[in-house]
């Protein structure tokens, strides 16, 4: 294999570890056995500072380079080692922006200008057109529209939000670090 550094981490198509080489899940490897390792990557990824330190955990992550970047919208600053986001979001009012939605209510079957009842149907006004309505049921000539209730909008399921997946799609691979065997890094 072609020489590589202590701590260089490289992604593999096989399924083990190559010799010299340890699978990025977070384990824990000795200090007294690793020092060249250790003395490049410390606790950056845990341990106690005394006897052991782990590598860094890549399962199910993505990587990204430090420094200042602009993340959601917002700059700040990457530091080793950091890690944040998640698998799943729940959207609810403080993480979604500030919108509306225009639907009405259609009562086509008996023509009733009242308030909502069993036959109204969820309409939306056409591309700003405010006076012609297409409902999303098969009754789609609306005639008499009325407002629909508040009452009839909200969660739908449970009486709360729930988490949607929010993984990107991917391809997983092993990553591995350089344990043993490998070049010192020299610091410019």
């Amino acid at each position: 294999m072609a020489d590589a550094f202590y701590g260089e981490i490289r992604a593999y198509t096989f399924n083990y570890a190559p010799q010299n080489w340890a699978y990025c899940w977070g384990q824990r490897l000795p200090i007294a056995q690793h020092q060249a390792l250790y003395s490049l990557i410390g606790w950056l990824y845990g341990g106690d500072q005394k006897t052991y330190f782990n590598v860094p955990d890549l399962r199910g992550r993505v990587t990204a380079g430090t420094g200042s970047a602009v993340v959601g919208g917002d700059s700040r600053t990457l530091e080793l080692a950091a890690t944040t986001g998640g698998n799943a979001v729940t959207i609810n009012n403080s993480n979604m922006p500030s919108h509306t939605h225009q639907a009405v209510s259609v009562q086509t079957k008996n023509k009733i200008t009242a308030g909502p009842s069993a036959d109204s149907f969820v309409s939306i006004p056409r591309l700003n057109i405010t006076t012609v309505y297409d409902a999303w049921t098969p009754y789609n000539n609306a005639v008499n529209k009325t407002t629909m209730s508040d009452a009839s909008v909200g969660y739908f399921g449970a009486s709360a939000a729930q988490p949607h997946n929010n993984v990107s799609p991917y391809l997983s691979l092993n990553f591995c670090i350089c344990i043993n065997d490998g070049l010192y890094p020299e610091r410019p």
